[in-house]
């Protein structure tokens, strides 16, 4: 999960299509995403009544073992609030290098 929330934020940086095939999924031959790290998240989310109801399971890897289910939730909730919720501190120029946005004051 750490790996995918960093992932998730430096393909977000980057957009265009790349972004869109990570959020969303590659496309069907109609042209309709098929679905991978949003859809992906959601859906390892565990929907079983009782109280993990609404969180993951922790990963077997260092960051699941240590972290466990709270850390795990927090991490995949972080990853999916890149999309919805991410404030960009660089965009890209056009000349295609990184331009801040928010100046030091």
């Amino acid at each position: 999960m750490y790996y995918y929330y960093y992932a998730t934020q430096v393909v977000h940086f980057y957009e265009g299509e790349d972004w869109k095939t990570w959020n969303e999924g590659p496309k069907d031959e109609k042209g309709r995403p098929q679905g991978w790290m949003r859809d992906w998240l959601v859906g390892t989310q565990n929907k079983k009544d009782g109280a993990d109801q609404g969180s993951w399971n922790p990963e077997g890897g260092w960051f699941g073992t240590s972290c466990g289910r709270v850390g795990t939730t927090a991490m995949v909730l972080l990853t999916l609030e890149v999309y919805y919720r991410h404030l960009p501190l660089y965009k890209r120029g056009a000349d295609g290098n990184a331009v801040k946005i928010l100046e030091d004051k």
